[in-house]
């Protein structure tokens, strides 16, 4: 990093500073990708949300929620019913995590149904059933993916996602005997919204190297303006 000459101390200093915040700050646009491995894993049998936690600070915004599941049986058919807040938001996409089919089913040839969507009254119904004698083998995977606008922000500033309950009634996975897989976890999303929706805090280890980097900046600018108060000036040389 260079100084010209001309460089005013407090100017420099401050774009400095400025260039340092933008560079090392995080985005915290929200963009949606189809996902196949779970950035926040449940422990077997589970149904989750991903992200389990969400920012959406204007009416407008858009954001992408996915559903997981692990579980330790066979499956054939599974089912999930999805409540959201309608005066808050509405569906404006959803699909399966892998095209025409879910990735939990993703080696097999699945019936897609469907999907059922209710913006007035705040649900989404989505499902998918094998053919025959397929079975899946137990594992993990992504079912489905729902994109969220917002509409209105209510006073709390706060809202969920969370499944339909019981578990096993309107959301369920099935075995090829067509048996409800218990769950251990079934598990919904938190949404921050408006002004106190705030995005994460920069990580601490960011903090501390932005710390340092602006004392190193300070530092150096403080000990070139003082050498150049005690250079002699060309007058003061001639004089001698």
């Amino acid at each position: 990093m260079s100084i010209t000459k001309n460089s005013k101390f407090g100017e420099f200093t401050l774009s400095s500073i400025l260039l340092v915040l933008l560079l090392v700050t995080p985005s915290y646009s929200i963009n949606y990708m189809e996902t196949y491995v779970p950035s926040e894993p449940h422990t077997a049998n589970a149904m989750w949300i991903e992200p389990s936690s969400v920012t959406a600070a204007d009416i407008g915004d858009k954001f992408n929620v996915t559903v997981f599941v692990n579980v330790t049986l066979e499956s054939f058919a599974w089912q999930v019913k999805l409540h959201f807040n309608s005066t808050s938001f509405n569906v404006t996409k959803i699909g399966y995590t892998n095209g025409t089919k879910s990735d939990f089913f993703s080696e097999y040839s699945p019936m897609p149904v469907t999907p059922r969507v209710n913006n007035e009254e705040g649900y989404i119904l989505h499902g998918e059933s094998l053919f025959g004698n397929d079975g899946k083998a137990p594992g993990y995977g992504s079912l489905i993916w729902v994109e969220f606008n917002l509409t209105q922000i209510p006073p709390q500033n706060r809202s969920t996602l969370r499944f339909s309950m019981p578990y096993g009634i309107d959301t369920f996975i099935l075995t090829p005997y067509i048996e409800v897989i218990p769950m251990a976890s079934v598990d919904g999303a938190n949404i921050s919204m408006g002004p106190t929706g705030l995005p994460p805090f920069p990580d601490i280890n960011i903090l501390i190297v932005v710390a340092i980097v602006v004392v190193i900046v300070i530092v150096s600018l403080v000990i070139m303006r003082k050498r150049r108060r005690r250079k002699p000036k060309k007058h003061e040389k001639n004089e001698n």
